[in-house]
């Protein structure tokens, strides 16, 4: 990374990510563009991909895609990566971070990261990003849109997969759906 990357000339301590994750269209790119827009946040910003997602820009990891999209990646355990990750080599971390602060505003030093399916990775995120947070948006018990009954047991057998590995991260904050809609301050609890 160079100066125009690393931020705050490499004050790697003031530092601090916020990844918003959750189910397919339960909020997370209006809860990311909100974080984002607070004192002292940024988001990635000037893509050009699809919601400004991070997984687009990067070759780290294979996107969601790869494994069936948004809806059905659920249930394919290669989506849950943890601390023990390949993946997480040194010189595909400093990738994963140079491709991802290139769109981020640097004068900053809270970045703000929303790709659905992060919530199905908090730990690797975790590792590849220290002090880092969560923002994960859940669907409550109500099936969703009328959305198939196979669909919601994905997402609810991959809402185990966060609510398991919750004791793993330094700070999450769940919210279910309609918490999200009512209280936007749940991402402050």
């Amino acid at each position: 990374m160079n100066e125009t990357t690393e931020p705050h000339n490499g004050d790697r301590s003031r530092r601090k990510y916020v990844f918003v994750g959750g189910s397919p269209r339960s909020g997370t790119s209006l809860l990311g563009r909100n974080i984002a827009r607070m004192e002292d946040c940024t988001g990635l910003k000037n893509t050009g991909v699809f919601e400004d997602e991070g997984q687009f820009l990067q070759d780290v990891y294979p996107t969601a895609s790869a494994y069936g999209g948004s809806s059905r990646c659920g249930f394919d355990p290669r989506m849950h990566r943890t601390e023990t990750s390949d993946l997480l080599a040194p010189e595909k971390v400093a990738r994963l971070r140079a491709t991802w602060h290139s769109y981020w505003d640097n004068s900053k030093s809270i970045f703000v990261e929303k790709t659905p399916e992060n919530f199905l990775m908090t730990r690797f995120l975790q590792a590849a990003f220290p002090n880092s947070y969560f923002v994960v948006i859940m669907w409550s018990d109500v099936l969703p849109f009328g959305r198939s009954r196979r669909l919601y047991a994905a997402l609810c057998g991959a809402h185990q997969v966060v609510l398991k590995a919750d004791g793993q991260k330094t700070s999450a904050r769940i919210c279910p759906n309609q918490d999200q809609a009512s209280s936007p301050a749940c991402i402050g609890q």
